[in-house]
């Protein structure tokens, strides 16, 4: 984890601001966390900088590709973090996700867990996301961008995740048919109309949470680019943002599905 460079694009003055606002910080970094290098450049300019990130051991997620796993896998990726992966069995009978060993680690029983080398786990995948970019250009350090930030990480999980997330998950492993037609027609309007909201903001701005590319942008592409897939129509002023985040330094794709049922992708 330590000496890792990394690209990333950020503002003149919003680089500026964080590089002083961490300065002051590396000397007071408890034990628990590491640092790597990273090289911002905004125009011309290049600046090597230190970030600090928790010392991660491993990610626990899933044998089939969770959106909300991949989340932290894309910043992790992004971020030049590297840990160990653990996939656990969600479709078994029971989870592998209700041993009491993984119990142990989260006692709600759910992926994602990223457990440090110091054996704090922390669970909840937008938990997580804010957790590793703190003190990063991916989490604005401007009280108001980051309140942004926040505020469609919120969206993505009451208004987004509920209902796109679901009929992915039915639609591929669950057996869609065994579904109440109502259940599966809220999923697809409530779910329909949060790409909308997604789509009217992003008329307007370049990314969410500010015009730049952030843990806002992670937490809502997880589950929007394979949304197409299972019937949602997307927004153009989407479809253009999600090639943007595909252009990102360090991107990955979701991991592919060993059951085969969930079509692959490579973005």
């Amino acid at each position: 984890m330590l000496g890792l460079r990394h690209d990333v694009d950020v503002g003149h003055e919003d680089l500026e601001a964080w590089h002083a606002s961490f300065a002051g910080r590396r000397a007071t970094t408890h034990a628990v966390c590491s640092f790597r290098t990273m090289t911002l450049r905004t125009g011309a300019k290049r600046y090597s900088v230190w970030a600090m990130a928790g010392s991660v051991a491993r990610l626990y997620d899933s044998s089939i590709p969770s959106g909300n796993a991949y989340k932290v896998q894309l910043l992790l990726a992004q971020l030049g973090i590297e840990h160990e992966t653990v996939s656990l069995d969600i479709l078994a009978d029971p989870p592998q996700t209700r041993s009491p060993e993984f119990l142990a680690k989260n006692p709600n029983g759910r992926i994602p867990v990223l457990e440090l080398d110091d054996g704090t786990c922390l669970s909840e995948s937008n938990a997580i996301l804010f957790y590793l970019a703190e003190g990063t250009p991916m989490c604005p350090g401007d009280r108001l961008a980051r309140a942004q930030v926040l505020q469609w990480m919120f969206f993505e999980q009451y208004s987004h995740e509920p209902y796109v997330a679901v009929l992915k998950f039915w639609t591929y492993w669950g057996g869609l048919e065994r579904c109440e037609a109502r259940d599966v027609e809220r999923w697809r309007t409530r779910g329909q109309a949060a790409l909308e909201v997604m789509g009217t903001h992003l008329a307007d701005h370049t990314y969410f949470g500010g015009d730049a590319y952030s843990i806002a942008d992670i937490a809502l592409y997880a589950y929007t680019h394979s949304a197409g897939r299972v019937g949602y129509r997307i927004p153009a002023p989407v479809q253009a943002w999600l090639q943007r985040v595909r252009e990102q330094p360090g991107h990955v794709p979701i991991k592919a599905d060993p059951t085969g049922r969930a079509p692959s992708t490579t973005a």
